[in-house]
């Protein structure tokens, strides 16, 4: 009687509508041994794994042939891995922050809106090294507006209304929607297998920021969505790929941005049944420090745990200011804001990858030997709280069974 007492209480208190397990109940093994870890790392607040957004493709330090080169710092040191390398099957060597670790980022990051571009078999080869290695895949989806053929932010683009609705099912453009899930679903049953015949399990995270005005699938801009259109693009996106195209080795991530033009998150929820991950994109302007990313930290925590869900930093770093304006922050913005709030019962943090922009602009995220705030970069390294790829697979070797 008292554990049956027991067990009517706990279930009293779980959240309705709560997994214990990837929202695809046909998940392939690898990936549910990935959210397994996942959770695992999530309910361990004494860890969080790091990740980068292309850290082999693209970089700012020690550049050389047969690198693609651009300038940077008066040198030509930027460098792109190519094609031809690929080809070659020459080593991804180069990757900034990796320069100073001697180790590389936890969780790889790269974009379904590349497939079909000039250097996918760049990227792609550049994938398959780091699963090889033991990294954990991530991809997000900066696809072109489907309705308009123009880019994926709505600045400039005021040629269509109420796009999402002509994307769904009824609407005179659906036929462009299934075609783009059709794509994704076709290259990764293709390109996304190992040297063992089995998918790689991905982290998909589709129609990020949705909160905010910038992409043509979000709030408050000329795309004229609602809340409701937003929720049914992210449901059928799931049950598209994962009911239709049968993609079994994807966990799906909801991330709205923590600064969106739309201050209800909750409202563009899909449900539970669509959700494996709970994140935020958030990251630090000259407006918004270390306690504004400290408050979008513990709501996005909360809401993950109180939904049975996966918390996580999808995206962050420095926008709109030097990074070296914040001279400590990898150690202080990033580490003592995760410790000073619920951060470190988020899974994972993921920076943007370092990239020459042309024209003599470039964007920096994490830095490299040399950098200003490489020595801080170190600390941060080296704090046992932080997991980097040596650490994945020494501590969860699972992953790799």
């Amino acid at each position: 009687m008292e554990l049956y007492l027991l067990g009517a209480i706990l279930l009293a208190t779980l959240p309705l509508d709560v997994t214990s397990g990837p929202v695809d109940q046909h998940a392939t093994s690898q990936t549910q041994t990935l959210y397994n870890v996942l959770h695992k790392v999530a309910r361990d607040s004494s860890r969080i794994l790091v990740g980068k957004h292309l850290p082999t493709l693209f970089g700012l330090y020690g550049g050389h042939s047969p690198y693609w080169l651009y300038e940077h710092n008066g040198k030509q040191e930027a460098w792109m891995y190519n094609p031809d390398m690929a080809h070659s099957n020459h080593a991804d060597e180069l990757c900034d922050p990796c320069a100073l670790t001697n180790d590389f980022p936890a969780i790889a990051g790269f974009d379904f809106s590349m497939i079909g571009n000039d250097i996918e078999d760049a990227w792609v080869y550049l994938l398959q090294k780091a699963h090889d290695r033991g990294a954990i895949i991530t991809f997000s989806f900066h696809t072109n507006n489907m309705v308009t053929g123009k880019g994926p932010w709505i600045g400039g683009d005021h040629g269509s209304f109420h796009v999402i609705q002509k994307l769904l099912p009824g609407g005179d453009h659906y036929s462009k929607f299934t075609a783009a899930m059709d794509k994704i679903a076709d290259f990764v049953k293709r390109k996304m297998v190992d040297k063992n015949g089995h998918l790689i399990p991905i982290i998909f995270r589709p129609w990020h920021e949705l909160d905010g005005g910038w992409f043509w699938w979000g709030m408050n801009n000329d795309a004229h969505n609602s809340v409701d259109d937003i929720k049914h693009l992210y449901q059928n996106t799931v049950t598209y790929l994962r009911d239709h195209k049968g993609v079994h080795n994807f966990l799906y991530a909801f991330s709205p941005d923590c600064g969106g033009r739309f201050d209800d998150d909750d409202a563009l929820y899909p449900g539970n049944s669509y959700v494996d991950i709970i994140g935020t994109d958030c990251y630090l302007t000259p407006n918004r420090g270390a306690d504004y990313l400290k408050t979008a930290i513990d709501k996005v925590v909360t809401k993950a745990e109180a939904n049975g869900k996966i918390p996580a930093l999808t995206e962050t770093g420095v926008i709109q200011e030097d990074l070296t304006k914040r001279s400590h922050f990898f150690t202080q913005d990033m580490l003592h804001t995760f410790t000073s709030s619920s951060g470190m019962r988020m899974a994972y943090m993921l920076t943007w990858n370092n990239q020459h922009q042309g024209n003599g602009e470039y964007s920096v995220y994490d830095p490299y030997p040399g950098h200003p705030l490489a020595n801080d970069y170190m600390t941060f390294y080296h704090d046992g709280r932080t997991f980097f790829l040596k650490d994945l697979k020494s501590q969860y070797s699972e992953l790799y069974h």
